[in-house]
């Protein structure tokens, strides 16, 4: 092509993705200055609050290192979806950059921008027809799960990597390839890990061709350790190693999959349908949302009787002989995306469970595995257009694109208007922190934790993220975080209840209490202490030294905050969705069951009996130990208002379902403190069953106080 044709197609593009943007943001939104819109969401604001503490922070090594977003369970920008290679570059100018500075607009325009010159570039290099590949282009932007990711996880709209991918291994000589490839799989490293291995599988299955036909076996080994060097060496330098593989591992294999059909399902779960035409036909989840719209269906639907066609004509092996490779990655990464748990429209058709622990926690690194039928659906979108090209004569090829472009707009018109028009997926409703408490935590502390630290703190992040992100706050455990260590977070939170049990507190520490059993808990330690307690934004907030900056209503309310009363002779049993009713610091999940489970070397029940008499008591509970803790010092006791009631040996009493406290005369008071302290505790994760790292002392199934006649 003439390089002033070039260029005039460059700059076409340049303007439509600047367009598209706009609209797509808000013109205004445009600005690197402009935050507002980023904020108050989930994936977005993490990825802005992430890099503007990561911005604010000296630099370290390696150089994505970010322990002032997460505490004691920060790792790196690499994991907070900030786009790492815009975080690192943009930070070295630190200095002249303005406080608010965001460029998530600039990633945006950029996504827009490659996405439909290297789709251009693809197509036009298979045609040499410019005006069909422009009209093409328009088909890989308005791809419904492209447009999702974009706005909803910026950092997965870079797409554009899959097409450079394919585009360079059709157009660059074989001596150049290994050179575009190993910047492409670098560069896509430095965006989101997810590509890179999309990339590295695309790239090996191409090799084999080198390997198989060219016999370069040897070439192509040193090649793959040569790129593996590489890749791990950015990885080191950037941040990837702060955190441990394991941590990476979730329960997505198999679940957060693609259904056989998610190409034609327009919804997911809690989310508008994405069509005009087709409501939401089946139960999906969001990691499995991969619809095309209905012009690209048609598409698809057209190349199904091209291949109806050449089966008939018995051409459909020799294509497949001539493009073997790209068979084998759409084979290889269907069979991911759709998992071992295999449905077709939300029907579960088989389910082959992973038995062996090491390969599904190995799966699981990437449990999003709805994910990867994203390049299967580019394949199949560039094929089913070249044989459209092929297929029709004359004028016929443009009028049927521009047909599909019209079709694919109608069918999305819905989110169009909603995304482009409206723009409500960034509906800006920025909250005020005006309230003098906020003024005091921005003034006089350094540091703003949760009373109970566990990975995507998603309720108190959400209502709090402005404030976060501006308010000179320095650290903060309020984050989220793809790789988080469970380890440290069970470690930070037993540090945490053990300093609060001993009644101190860290003087340059905010806290955002969890739950109103937390705060019961903490009325009780602190509560004739200097430390002030305020209820804002449907948050408790507890301030060291700040008693005194409590108002009348503050004080009324807290006041008003007591133990739960129970009645004698009556069985409570517990769940940890009522863990406000009578659970302190020291308690844990069952997995949505019934019970709680202690949790570290402390556990606390709260509570007042009614009608309180002078007269002998007994305390009785339903318990279950873990049956995995095998230490022979695995051993819990029992305090009642500080007083040593009973030591138990959990692995030597063979009555440890049951237990049961004798309570004089005079020991049961209002409220009463019961409290569990244990030893010789073990986790899921020491014994290297699953990553979860909870010491788990004991389940408590349900309590009563009862009357001895």
């Amino acid at each position: 092509m003439p390089r002033k044709k070039n260029f005039s197609i460059i700059y076409f593009y340049l303007i439509t993705a600047l367009l598209l943007s706009g609209l797509f943001l808000g013109f205004e939104n445009l600005s690197f200055t402009n935050t507002d819109w980023i904020l108050g969401s989930g994936d977005k604001t993490n990825a802005h609050i992430a890099w503007t503490f990561f911005k604010n922070d000296v630099w370290h090594f390696p150089l994505g290192k970010n322990p002032n977003y997460g505490l004691d369970i920060a790792n790196s920008i690499i994991f907070t979806d900030s786009i790492p290679i815009f975080a690192i570059f943009f930070k070295i100018f630190n200095f002249v950059l303005p406080e608010n500075f965001q460029y998530f607009s600039l990633w945006v325009f950029l996504c827009f921008f490659l996405q439909l010159h290297f789709s251009y570039l693809l197509i036009n290099f298979l045609t040499k027809d410019v005006t069909f590949s422009l009209l093409c282009s328009f088909l890989f932007v308005l791809l419904p799960f492209y447009l999702f990711r974009l706005d909803h996880h910026p950092s997965l709209g870079g797409h554009w990597l899959l097409l450079m991918a394919f585009y360079f291994n059709f157009t660059v000589s074989n001596e150049k390839k290994k050179i575009y490839w190993f910047g492409l799989i670098l560069i896509s490293v430095l965006i989101h890990f997810y590509f890179t291995a999309m990339l590295m599988i695309i790239y090996s299955v191409f090799s084999l061709r080198e390997i198989l036909i060219e016999k370069k076996f040897k070439k192509k080994i040193i090649e793959f350790l040569l790129l593996f060097f590489f890749i791990f060496l950015l990885m080191f330098v950037v941040g990837y190693f702060e955190t441990s593989p394991v941590n990476s591992i979730s329960t997505g294999y198999g679940i957060y999959k693609s259904d056989f059909l998610s190409i034609i399902d327009p919804a997911f779960r809690n989310y508008t349908s994405w069509s005009l035409f087709i409501d939401d036909p089946w139960p999906s989840h969001m990691e499995g949302f991969n619809y095309i719209g209905l012009g690209n269906i048609v598409i698809f639907f057209f190349i199904f009787f091209i291949l109806i066609k050449k089966i008939y004509k018995k051409e459909l092996f020799q294509t497949i002989k001539y493009n073997f490779d790209y068979f084998v990655i759409l084979i290889i990464f269907s069979l991911w995306a759709f998992t071992t748990n295999f449905s077709i429209a939300g029907i579960n058709i088989f389910n082959i469970p992973i038995n062996n622990k090491y390969l599904y926690g190995l799966l699981s690194i990437f449990g999003c595995t709805g994910r990867f039928l994203w390049p299967p659906i580019y394949m199949l979108l560039i094929f089913s257009i070249i044989n459209i090209f092929s297929s029709l004569k004359n004028n016929n090829k443009y009028y049927v694109v521009i047909i599909l472009i019209i079709i694919q707009l109608v069918d999305i018109s819905p989110k169009i208007n909603s995304n482009f028009i409206e723009k409500n997926s960034i509906k800006i409703v920025k909250p005020k922190f005006t309230d003098n408490v906020w003024k005091i935590i921005s003034k006089d502390y350094d540091k703003l934790r949760t009373t109970y630290l566990f990975n995507n703190y998603g309720p108190i992040f959400g209502k709090l993220g402005y404030f976060i992100s501006g308010n000179n706050i320095k650290a903060t455990d309020i984050i989220l975080n793809a790789s988080m260590s469970r380890a440290n977070a069970a470690k930070a939170r037993y540090d945490l209840y053990n300093i609060f049990n001993k009644g101190l507190i860290l003087k340059d520490t905010a806290y955002i209490v969890d739950n109103l059993g937390h705060l019961k808990h903490l009325k009780y330690i602190f509560g004739k202490s200097d430390v002030g307690f305020f209820y804002r934004k449907d948050l408790w907030i507890m301030l060291p030294n700040k008693k005194n900056s409590m108002s009348s209503e503050d004080i009324n309310r807290i006041n008003k905050i007591n133990f739960s009363k129970i009645k004698k002779n009556k069985i409570y049993k517990l769940k940890f969705s009522e863990k406000e009713k009578f659970l302190g610091l020291g308690w844990t999940h069952n997995f949505n069951k019934d019970g709680v489970w202690s949790e570290g070397p402390s556990a606390t029940l709260m509570f007042n009996l009614e009608k309180l008499k002078k007269n002998n008591y007994t305390f009785n509970a339903d318990i279950e130990r873990y049956k995995l803790n095998k230490n022979n010092n695995y051993k819990l006791s029992v305090f009642i208002n500080n007083k040593l009631k009973k030591n138990i040996n959990l692995n030597q009493n063979d009555k440890n379902n049951k237990l049961e406290l004798m309570i004089g005369i005079n020991e049961l008071i209002n409220p009463t403190i019961i409290e569990f302290k244990l030893e010789g505790l073990i986790s899921p994760f020491d014994l290297r069953i699953n990553p979860d790292a909870r010491k788990l002392g004991f389940l408590l199934k349900n309590f009563s106080i009862n009357e001895v006649q």
